[in-house]
C-alpha cells in the first residue's frame, strides 16, 4: 500500500486533506480545540474523531457509535502515534523538514 499523507488544508490549519499516491482519499476537519473533536470524510461517509478524556487518553474513531480504531500518543515528546485498526497495529510519524520520518 502506498503511504498516506496528511496535508494541512493552509498554513495554520488543523483541518488536513488525507492523499495516496497523490490523489484526495479523505478529509479531517478540526472542530474543537478545548475538546479535542473532529470529522472524518471518506468515501461519502462520515466519522466522529475524539479523545477519550478531556486532555488525555486515547483518540477514539467512531461511525454510528461503534469503535471503528483508537490512537495514542506514545510520549509527549515524541513525534508519532500508535494505531490500532481492524485488529492491526501500526505506528504514525511525522516526516521532518528533510523527508525523513521523525521520533
Amino acid at each position: 500500500m502506498a503511504d498516506l499523507q496528511l496535508l494541512p488544508q493552509n498554513w495554520f490549519s488543523w483541518n488536513f486533506s488525507v492523499t495516496q499516491s497523490g490523489a484526495r482519499i479523505a478529509q479531517i476537519l478540526y472542530s474543537s480545540s478545548w475538546k479535542e473533536k473532529g470529522t472524518l470524510h471518506m468515501n461519502g461517509e462520515t466519522y466522529q474523531v475524539f479523545r477519550e478524556h478531556f486532555m488525555g487518553g486515547k483518540y477514539l474513531l467512531e461511525q454510528n457509535g461503534q469503535s471503528i480504531a483508537e490512537a495514542q500518543k506514545p510520549s509527549a515528546l515524541r513525534n508519532s502515534f500508535n494505531l490500532e485498526f481492524l485488529g492491526r497495529k501500526y505506528t504514525l510519524r511525522k516526516q521532518s523538514f528533510i523527508g525523513v520520518p521523525s521520533c
